[in-house]
């Protein structure tokens, strides 16, 4: 017997008739088409007429299976397409190109980085266009930059990735763990200047909501109350300039002393 998908060339055996088409024998195992069961496959040819092969292996799904992007795999071979890392019921997996990777090759292959805190984009971004050179941004990010002029939140620890790997400051190679932890401290950071830009933005527009009601009304008591309560906000808008400003140009600190008092006189 011989398996067959297309009509090349038949002759009868056993009373079967059989085409030939991939020349592979089928005399131990076959399967016959259910439409006309004078018609046998190999194993291979039959599970994909079924669409039943799994997208990593080519092997023939037999039992469960993980379908993912359009494409079905073997639960054992549902894996990075670089590391070949088996996924787990609750890893995270990227995409690129149809093939799936690991979050750690994934950030070392093929996600952009942030223009603002320099670590890999893993989810939703925005891209803005200058000169012939495209930058990249998280979200959150790009809002603090935006409405806040905060261009750049940098982690206490700066790691680079260069055409070896991911390396530290010293050029000693990380991690995938290592990785892990500093996304995720650059996250934590990143969400937490914005909920506190957001929060006194938010108190600070009432304030002078506030006192602009009591002038409006010739409440000049209230008002003059209002203003003295507003007295922190601006002072800890300033001393929270004079730190990121201080922390960002180190030893350029102080000509900018000079620049916050003139600002203060």
């Amino acid at each position: 017997m011989r398996c067959t998908r297309c009509v090349i060339e038949f002759y009868t055996y056993c009373s079967l008739t059989i085409w030939k088409d991939c020349g592979k024998s089928v005399a131990e195992k076959y399967y016959l088409d259910e439409n006309d069961p004078k018609i046998a496959y190999c194993e291979t040819d039959f599970f994909r007429r079924l669409n039943l092969l799994c997208c990593d292996c080519g092997g023939a799904l037999r039992g469960s299976y993980i379908s993912s992007l359009g494409k079905k795999y073997h639960h054992e071979h549902f894996r990075c397409q670089l590391c070949r890392y088996p996924f787990r019921a609750n890893d995270f997996y990227y995409e690129h190109d149809g093939r799936i990777f690991c979050r750690y090759d994934y950030c070392f292959e093929y996600a952009y980085l942030c223009k603002g805190c320099d670590t890999p984009i893993l989810e939703q971004y925005i891209d803005m266009s200058h000169i012939d050179k495209t930058h990249y941004w998280h979200l959150e990010c790009f809002m603090i930059r935006r409405y806040w002029n905060v261009p750049a939140i940098k982690a206490n620890v700066t790691y680079h990735r260069g055409p070896l790997g991911w390396k530290d400051e010293n050029g000693l190679e990380l991690s995938q763990l290592q990785i892990e932890a500093w996304m995720k401290m650059q996250e934590s950071k990143v969400h937490q200047i914005w909920r506190i830009l957001s929060a006194f933005e938010e108190n600070t527009a009432s304030q002078i909501s506030q006192i602009w009601l009591h002038v409006s009304s010739c409440q000049t008591l209230h008002a003059i109350q209002g203003c003295a309560a507003f007295l922190p906000f601006v002072e800890t808008l300033f001393l929270s300039l004079f730190a990121v400003t201080k922390a960002s140009l180190g030893d350029n600190m102080k000509r900018t002393a000079v620049s916050f008092s003139l600002v203060f006189l």
